[in-house]
């Protein structure tokens, strides 16, 4: 589990949030943990590859596209979405969110503020 934490950038209130509703739990014990490999990552172009993201993580990509690019507050992304039928992708449980979350800064596309809940 401490590998889920730190691999997913969670607090630990965050994981213990995620460990104490059911369905989050599920996925986190079904989770795998890649392990980096100590060699450069590729070049730019390799590592963005938003074209390759998988459908959660790039949805979420497309919502943070058209806010503010700094402080973006976590709670605005992950309060209860309603489900509109363009959204079908968006990751709408807080593990789901962490997962892409995590996408998305393994990618270098966006920076978490863990202290304050930014993007």
């Amino acid at each position: 589990m401490a590998a889920i934490i730190q691999y997913q950038y969670l607090s630990f209130s965050d994981f213990l949030e995620h460990y104490e509703d059911n369905s989050d739990r599920k996925d986190l014990h079904a989770f795998n943990v890649e392990h980096p490999s100590p060699e450069a990552r590729g070049n730019l172009a390799s590592i963005w590859a938003i074209e390759q993201l998988e459908p959660q993580p790039r949805s979420l990509q497309e919502i943070l596209s058209v806010l503010g690019p700094d402080c973006i507050q976590e709670r605005v992304l992950t309060s209860k979405i309603p489900d509109y039928k363009h959204l079908e992708d968006y990751p709408k449980r807080g593990f789901s969110y962490s997962a892409a979350r995590t996408d998305l800064i393994r990618r270098s596309l966006v920076k978490r503020n863990e202290d304050n809940k930014e993007l």
